[in-house]
């Protein structure tokens, strides 16, 4: 589950018409930036668009056997994020779920706006600061993770994820 600061500014998007091509022009240039560690441009969108627009591309990459369910939180608030790299990782999320799920289930993808108070942040976030939040969370009926594979996750990963991060059920 990833939180997505809340960004009050507004901007309109390309036609929908439009939206295929920038998609791909923004997919490109993600995988030119990374090759040549450019910095990449985010802007200020609704996620729910984003998702709704990416559900189609993420039900072909699961089988007939996994159950997509995508919930758009009401009212969704609006971020400023880079859209590519927020596809990349709803690709390698609902990609990591397909594999916990070799003989199917469900996979939910859920928007929601959500205020984060200081005690929260103390348990399970102390990087960030109170305040509004919008969570996108992806969550499979799979087999989950050993705890030793999760204790060799965190040891590779401990430089650039949190305490507690990996952990289950830390939704607020």
């Amino acid at each position: 589950m990833g939180y997505l600061r809340h960004s009050p500014r507004s901007s309109s998007g390309p036609r929908c018409s439009d939206r295929r091509a920038h998609r791909a022009a923004d997919l490109t240039k993600q995988l030119l930036a990374f090759t040549r560690h450019q910095d990449l441009k985010p802007e200020v969108i609704n996620l729910n668009d984003l998702l709704l627009e990416a559900n189609k591309m993420l039900s072909q990459l699961i089988s007939e056997a996994i159950e997509l369910e995508v919930q758009p939180g009401p009212d969704l608030w609006r971020v400023k994020v880079d859209p590519s790299q927020i596809e990349q990782v709803l690709v390698n999320l609902v990609l990591n779920a397909c594999n916990a799920m070799p003989e199917g289930g469900k996979l939910t993808i859920k928007t929601a706006n959500i205020v984060l108070d200081q005690a929260y942040i103390d348990q399970h976030a102390p990087e960030i600061r109170p305040g509004h939040y919008v969570m996108l969370a992806v969550t499979d009926t799979g087999i989950g993770i050993t705890a030793m594979v999760i204790r060799e996750i965190k040891v590779r990963t401990s430089l650039i994820l949190p305490a507690g991060a990996l952990e289950r059920g830390n939704t607020p």
